[in-house]
């Protein structure tokens, strides 16, 4: 069994394991009488199930081809070798088979969101220019291959044709967990014209799509508590309880309404209310939460992740030694490179 496969087993053995402890949080009183909470636990456990078919499922061959392996070294008849033979082959293939599928599912398994990619120029003035113009039609290319739906934004061109920015727009299911890792310096090198040497960098950085999605409410999360209006309103405001106070508990957030006389219609209002407030504290969350995504991608941009290298037509990703040919990774071919990227980032979550 190579290195790659005992990794990609040992990131599926870590999912099982989670998968195992939902199959018994799911079945358990407590979460079975707490219904949001059992449907997010049931939802997560759902997407982990094809990861830990797969797992199992290579496993099993693994295991089937320890043993025909065993067998072929007892056995003495030589037709009996032959077919053993014939199987180990067979089961040898299957394994690997199994394995890239398995890996596929680990890559794009919880990533569902949209991806902001953004290039910058940053070394290297004219030739970065033309560097970067080569880069974002590259990603260009890779989306296209793999059926994205994007949008490529395109900066101020330079007199060489070159580009100084570029930002590509991405959407679909598993981009972000795509593209996540380009965050970086790319440097090239051998592209400077001429007899001159310098060094030739653009940024990379990529960002999630923030959500948009509304708060959910559910009547579990809500206490409503009724009292009697304050002021004038007439004698019905004042002798029966028709102001209400909603409090959303998981953020603690209340919205409360006694202008009506209708204890309905106070409730109504105050659940209007309190659903503005709840969509501007997670509109405020999310913007938080992307712009602590945004400065760790430009701090990671500093670094230099991956070398372009024109004159021997190599990439060479300097985080786990992966090396491609150059013109293939240009032209899209970029998804071996960024599973060994993702495969070595992700191996010790």
């Amino acid at each position: 069994m190579n290195e790659l496969i005992e990794r990609i087993l040992q990131k599926a053995q870590s999912v099982k394991k989670r998968y195992d402890e939902l199959e018994k949080l799911i079945f358990s009183p407590e979460i079975m009488a707490h219904n949001s909470l059992w449907r997010r636990l049931e939802s997560e456990r759902q997407s982990l199930e094809k990861i830990v078919c797969g797992y199992n499922e290579l496993n099993a061959a693994i295991a089937q081809l320890k043993e025909c392996r065993q067998n072929l070294a007892r056995a003495t008849d030589a037709e009996i070798k032959s077919l053993l033979e014939q199987e180990a082959k067979d089961l040898s293939q299957k394994i690997q088979d199994l394995s890239a599928k398995l890996k596929m599912s680990l890559i794009s398994g919880g990533g569902d969101k949209g991806a902001i990619l953004e290039l910058r120029a940053v070394e290297g003035g004219e030739e970065a220019c033309l560097f970067l113009a080569r880069l974002a039609d590259m990603y260009a290319n890779y989306l296209s291959k793999e059926g994205f739906k994007f949008e490529l934004t395109k900066g101020a061109y330079t007199t060489m044709g070159g580009l100084k920015s570029a930002v590509i727009s991405v959407n679909g299911s598993g981009a972000y967990r795509r593209l996540k890792y380009e965050s970086g310096k790319h440097k090239a090198a051998g592209f400077a014209q001429g007899a001159r040497t310098k060094d030739i960098a653009v940024s990379v950085t990529a960002t999630p799509m923030q959500d948009t999605q509304d708060i959910e409410l559910e009547d579990k999360d809500l206490r409503i508590d009724l009292f009697h209006s304050g002021g004038a309103g007439g004698q019905n405001v004042n002798k029966v309880e028709t102001a209400v106070r909603i409090t959303h508990i998981p953020t603690g957030i209340t919205a409360v309404c006694q202008d009506e006389r209708s204890q309905l219609k106070n409730k109504e209002r105050a659940l209007k209310i309190l659903r503005q407030r709840l969509c501007d504290y997670a509109q405020k969350q999310r913007r938080e939460a992307y712009r602590k995504e945004k400065e760790k991608a430009r701090k990671t941009a500093k670094r230099v992740i991956r070398t372009y290298d024109f004159e021997s037509g190599k990439v060479w990703d300097k985080r786990t030694a992966y090396q491609a040919d150059l013109k293939a990774v240009l032209g899209g071919q970029m998804d071996e490179l960024l599973d060994a990227v993702i495969m070595e980032e992700e191996s010790g979550e």
